[in-house]
């Protein structure tokens, strides 16, 4: 679990919030963590349990120049498109954004979904705006029951 620093707002409210960083065979987030940290010279003797205990005022998240980009969305565009993912299943592009719906719908339609309580909080938002956004999922879910195909 980590202490991240979320800018609310366009007035940039800042503040901290509890995230869990999920770990397993695709998303190895300890050696994701690891090379950033390695790209910071004062962080580089330090292992991540030491980091994060000291909570130090460092971004982990910079550029070579340790320089923090205003905004990621330009070089997130290039490298869909790069990668050929730059369009969507509903022909639209893709955003850095959209990370953040792919998560919620990952985390909403998998075998054993997680409670909308706890993914708003994962998340850092209501239980209102994951059921607006994310309630028709429960059809999608629940197609096979709901239209009679389990049953032959």
């Amino acid at each position: 679990m980590l202490d991240v620093l979320k800018k609310k707002g366009r007035k940039g409210t800042h503040k901290w919030r509890k995230v869990v960083v999920r770990h397993n065979r695709f998303s190895d987030a300890r050696k994701v963590l690891t090379r950033l940290k390695d790209r910071v010279p004062e962080l580089r003797g330090m292992t991540l349990e030491a980091i994060i205990k000291a909570k130090l005022d460092i971004p982990l998240f910079c550029l070579s120049d340790k320089s923090q980009p205003k905004r990621m969305d330009g070089t997130f565009k290039k490298f869909l498109l790069d990668s050929k993912l730059g369009i969507g299943s509903e022909d639209k592009m893709r955003s850095l954004y959209s990370l953040r719906h792919f998560y919620a719908t990952q985390q909403l339609t998998k075998a054993n979904p997680i409670s909308v309580m706890l993914l708003s909080k994962q998340m850092g938002t209501s239980v209102k705006m994951i059921e607006q956004y994310y309630g028709h999922l429960d059809t999608v879910k629940a197609g096979d029951e709901l239209s009679g195909w389990t049953e032959f």
